[in-house]
């Protein structure tokens, strides 16, 4: 297994033409890499269960560049740009997915709150898109502008407890056990055009 998830990992920095950058703590399942951008990123995850992989566009709720998570949720819930793409080539394969990371220092213990929603680009609409978009936004700092962490009661290893939250995107799609080269170009292809459009959202 070890060498099949190798492989998938160099493809992707092949691809990209970089050395990227390993994520993943014990915890969690998933575990990859991202190039490393600043703001919008190229991530590739494989699940330590099932060795399901995903390729997506990921975007943390982190400073960067003044909160860029926060412009592309407040750009979005003003012009619901996702869901004009949403007849894109395999929208019905490209998984939009919206969390609420917790922070502890600088890392993110489990909590059961973690999943927003999870939706298919292709059906997403302006109803479902709006509830996502309210919940990912109250999990930025009303009080600073939303450029900064909420406080929210969740809960972790079966207690309720105070954290620090952020919102987390990521829409990715699945990648075939065994994916070659050409195949993951090929889905990078089509996650361009929403890669593009986070971008702009979050940067404008």
């Amino acid at each position: 297994m070890g060498n099949h998830n190798d492989q998938i990992l160099n493809i992707f920095n092949s691809i990209l033409k970089i050395d990227g950058r390993k994520f993943g703590q014990n915890s969690k399942e998933y575990y990859g890499l991202s190039d490393d951008a600043k703001g919008v990123q190229w991530n590739i995850a494989i699940s330590k269960e099932n060795r399901n992989t995903r390729l997506g566009v990921n975007l943390e709720g982190m400073k960067y560049q003044n909160w860029p998570i926060a412009k592309f949720i407040e750009n979005e819930k003003n012009e619901m740009a996702l869901c004009n793409i949403n007849k894109i080539p395999k929208a019905d394969k490209i998984i939009v997915g919206f969390y609420r990371d917790a922070w502890q220092c600088s890392s993110r213990p489990n909590i059961n709150e973690y999943h927003i929603q999870e939706t298919p680009l292709s059906q997403l609409n302006n109803n479902i898109y709006t509830s996502i978009l309210n919940e990912a936004h109250s999990c930025l700092d009303a009080g600073k502008n939303y450029k900064g962490r909420a406080k929210q009661n969740v809960t972790r290893g079966g207690k309720l407890v105070e954290m620090e939250v952020s919102p987390h995107l990521n829409i990715y799609m699945y990648l075939p056990y065994n994916s070659s080269k050409s195949e993951m170009e090929n889905i990078f292809t089509t996650l361009q055009p929403v890669y593009e459009l986070v971008i702009k959202q979050s940067t404008q």
